[in-house]
């Protein structure tokens, strides 16, 4: 019979002459035949091409019986899916049986009923073709799946490299600024974020340049594009410090990406300079989000600058804006991903989400920019968001400078506590200062318990200068002074004062020890009457979440 242009063969073993020419005459028209005579010559003979596609076997025969030859065809993977059916004159069911048992797919009683033999053979070797066909598409599935999988790990590999290049790329320290206190976040959606920003200061002008781009959906394409840009803006980087001017800058960058961006993919980008000098904002923006500002309690958005999305157009001119920024504004630059999610409470979206989150935050711009990170991830429901985010906080805090006085330790509490204040508001986190706190509160005690010897008639004065990027404190008492190299380490001659057994000992310069720790010089003048503390900030790094 044949099959989509095959013609199946049927092997016959039997060792009956007569039996086997009555078979091959019943199918020799239909099929491609084979005879053996015996157990053994159906082994050879099941090796030479085309393989049977059925076997017709006889139990008893000499040599090799029916039940040991299925048994060696089912020991070999070639001949193992062979359908046998056995030809048999015994009738007793457990002979039946034990070939079932073997692997037998069917068996025929002789004498042969034609009919019957025609339609169990066709059956079998159409069983057979559809396992083959099976077989043979598993086989192609397997080689798809191979296939498939080392795509796959292909793409690990090139996401891997694309971490790394991006990791590579991805600002993490923060620069100082003398009155601006700078906040930043970068929270990718998955591995790979399609967000890119630059937070730089030029080491010979006073300025801050920022920019913060967003590029079409995330994953892999868009961080490979985000890395690119990052790459562009660094490279010209020099054109916004020489000239600032961020329309041209743009107009370049735009010329730069129009060759890899495409119908569905362009980026979007903004670019502000900040003189510290003179406090203006000059920015443009290719249609990225407009930064919000605060200003005396006011939330709003900065007027538009024109500009179309990178890529789309390469003729596209971009305008220039400037703003004048006045002290204790804040300024927020985000990517379009905080205002795009659909809030969990009342149903809002969009800009007046954000505006929402911005109100009733109180305290400075550290713990204002982490409480605005949690109301972001409670209203949205998850953290990180559906899509990538980058927020940059800039607050203008400026510098302060002031004396304090106080004669009591009430008076203490209470210049401690504004000092608190200004060093909230100047952007140091809540462990510096804690540690300051501790520093300067030992060495006002000194002054009032050592220095002024609790004369009430005498003041401690406290000069502090504040500002974003250092602190200094001078602590002046009104007594005779003393000769601070002449005061003990208590920590490093902790074995010599044990010795003395004097409890005043282990407290004596306990406080100089202490606020050594905590500040970065601790200087006292000649007369040991004036201490001056000084501390630079630590090094803000951007939050990753």
């Amino acid at each position: 019979m044949v099959y989509n242009n095959f013609q199946a063969t049927v092997l016959i073993v039997d060792d009956n002459k007569i039996n086997t020419e009555i078979i091959v005459a019943m199918l020799k028209d239909t099929y491609n035949l084979r005879v053996a005579r015996n157990g053994e010559e159906c082994l050879k003979r099941c090796r030479i091409k085309p393989y049977p596609d059925i076997i017709l076997l006889d139990i008893m025969m000499p040599v090799m019986d029916g039940y040991e030859t299925i048994v060696e065809l089912k020991k070999d993977p070639l001949t193992q899916d062979i359908p046998v059916v056995f030809l048999t004159a015994l009738s007793d069911s457990e002979d039946i049986v034990k070939g079932f048992n073997l692997g037998a797919v069917d068996y025929l009683t002789k004498p042969f009923n034609m009919t019957e033999l025609l339609a169990r053979i066709k059956t079998h070797v159409e069983l057979q073709q559809v396992r083959k066909q099976i077989q043979s598409q598993n086989e192609v599935l397997e080689n798809l799946n191979i296939a498939l999988q080392d795509k796959i790990d292909e793409q690990k590999t090139y996401i891997q490299k694309a971490r790394i290049l991006q990791d590579s790329l991805i600002q993490r320290e923060l620069p100082f600024f003398r009155d601006f206190s700078i906040q930043a976040l970068y929270m990718p959606c998955e591995d790979l974020g399609g967000d890119f920003f630059s937070i730089n200061r030029g080491f010979c002008s006073e300025k801050l340049v920022l920019v913060l781009g967003d590029c079409t959906g995330h994953g892999i394409q868009s961080s490979l594009e985000a890395s690119f840009l990052t790459s562009v803006v660094q490279a010209k980087m020099s054109l916004l410090f020489d000239s600032g001017d961020t329309g041209a800058f743009l107009s370049q960058v735009n010329r730069s990406v129009i060759r890899i961006t495409d119908e569905d993919h362009f980026p979007t980008m903004l670019v502000c300079i900040l003189d510290l000098s003179s406090m203006v904002l000059t920015y443009s923006s290719a249609n990225g989000v407009l930064p919000v500002l605060i200003r005396a309690g006011v939330i709003s958005s900065i007027p538009r600058a024109a500009g179309m999305h990178l890529g789309y157009d390469v003729s596209t001119e971009y305008e220039t804006c400037r703003l004048e920024l006045e002290k204790n504004d804040r300024l927020l630059l985000f990517s379009d991903a905080v205002f795009e999610f659909n809030a969990e409470n009342d149903g809002i979206a969009g800009i007046e989400m954000f505006t929402r989150l911005l109100k009733n935050i109180p305290g400075g711009p550290e713990p204002d920019f982490e409480e605005l990170i949690k109301k972001l991830g409670e209203a949205a429901g998850r953290l990180p968001l559906e899509d990538d985010t980058t927020i940059i906080q800039i607050d203008f805090a400026g510098a302060f400078s002031k004396d304090f006085f106080f004669s009591e330790l009430d008076g203490l509490k209470s210049v401690l506590s504004e000092i608190d204040e200004m060093l909230i508001k100047t952007g140091y986190s809540t462990d510096e200062i804690r540690k300051m706190c501790i520093g300067l509160d030992e060495m006002c005690l000194n002054a009032y318990y050592h220095g002024n010897r609790e004369d009430r008639l005498k003041s401690v004065t406290v000069s502090a200068e504040i500002n974003c990027e250092e602190v200094k404190f001078t602590v002046t008492d009104m007594g005779e002074g003393f000769e601070p190299a002449g005061v003990r380490d208590p920590v490093a001659n902790i074995l010599e004062i044990y010795e003395t057994d004097n409890p005043e000992e282990y407290t004596h310069g306990r406080g100089i020890a202490v606020t050594t720790m905590f500040y970065d010089s601790v200087d006292y003048s000649d007369s040991g009457s004036s201490v001056t503390l000084k501390r630079k900030k630590d090094t803000k790094s951007v939050k990753f979440i």
